[in-house]
């Protein structure tokens, strides 16, 4: 069996083809998704010299969630019950899901220390994680290299890249006909009169201080 995410696929060598290929497959010739394609289009020109958003695509987890993250450490041992190692990361399970795409959805944050309006006693602790995460993942790449660029472009919040990803890639299929179609209009609508609803399923979400200036 071969390694996932090296597939040779001819149809999406290029991020708009990546894009409009998940498009092409909902599509039922409406005009919100005329629009949207008219949108699509107009965003990626806008995006072409982008770093995040050339091949080669990333291998992603669908579903990088608390749950799926094995630890070892930070717990008592009996040979030494007063004293905790800190926790370290041992495994990642649950990869039934995973996709290829391109790098700046690989830098997204966890669900884990995303905002939800029904769990809303985790706000403030999602937003000290938030900007954690951010510098934890800077510390892996020297200043001015490719993979700090691609990382510092990535993880800047894109309504029109971040929500299409949602609705057409990493939930595809997940939605009932109708449902799919409620959500595509509000979409448009959303990215043509300059609005938006909650990135993260919190309605007043605000990305502002999620991204700490890269001074370090």
């Amino acid at each position: 069996m071969g390694w996932p995410g090296r597939r040779r696929n001819t149809q999406c060598r290029t991020f708009q083809n990546y894009i409009l290929h998940f498009l092409n497959l909902r599509d039922d010739g409406t005009k919100d998704f005329e629009d949207l394609r008219v949108i699509l289009k107009s965003h990626l020109a806008s995006l072409e010299n982008w770093p995040n958003v050339k091949p080669p695509f990333r291998l992603i987890h669908a579903d990088l969630d608390a749950q799926n993250l094995l630890f070892t450490g930070g717990v008592p041992t009996r040979e030494n019950p007063d004293s905790i190692s800190p926790p370290h990361l041992s495994g990642v399970i649950d990869w039934e899901c995973a996709y290829t795409s391109p790098v700046h959805y690989l830098y997204k944050f966890p669900i884990f220390i995303q905002d939800n309006d029904t769990n809303k006693a985790a706000y403030a602790d999602n937003a000290i994680l938030r900007p954690h995460f951010v510098r934890a993942l800077r510390q892996f790449f020297p200043k001015r290299s490719s993979g700090r660029i691609e990382l510092n472009a990535s993880i800047e919040d894109d309504y029109t890249l971040n929500y299409y990803h949602f609705l057409f890639v990493s939930r595809a299929g997940c939605f009932e006909s109708e449902h799919f179609k409620l959500f595509t209009s509000s979409y448009v609508c959303n990215v043509q009169d300059g609005t938006k609803e909650g990135y993260y399923g919190r309605l007043d979400y605000s990305s502002d201080g999620d991204v700490p200036d890269d001074s370090d």
